[in-house]
């Protein structure tokens, strides 16, 4: 069974992740993997074409903000029409 420490949405045009509420425990020394599969192959930057994905890895720490009570963090999603989206989430212990 896979674990979490967030929720994730797609709201609009960005991926958002939630956690509520945000205790003083919770970790936010968290690595969000991100990988957005496209429709189109084409309609990804030229750099990514060979791995058919976009990536947008980010960092809670670096990303994220805490505000009435709850960790929150959000990415904009690629302007292109999206396939799939892969995401994990990953702790100095490894993957959750």
């Amino acid at each position: 069974m896979a674990r979490s420490h967030f929720d994730f949405h797609v709201i609009g045009n960005r991926l958002v992740y939630l956690r509520d509420p945000c205790t003083p425990e919770a970790p936010t020394n968290l690595h969000m993997g991100v990988d957005i599969i496209p429709v189109d192959g084409d309609d990804l930057p030229s750099h990514r074409k060979r791995s058919g994905f976009d990536n947008l890895d980010f960092d809670f720490h670096l990303h994220g903000f805490i505000a009435d009570g709850q960790c929150v963090v959000w990415r904009a999603l690629p302007d292109y029409r999206i396939d799939r989206i892969r995401t994990g989430q990953f702790t100095d212990e490894g993957q959750l």
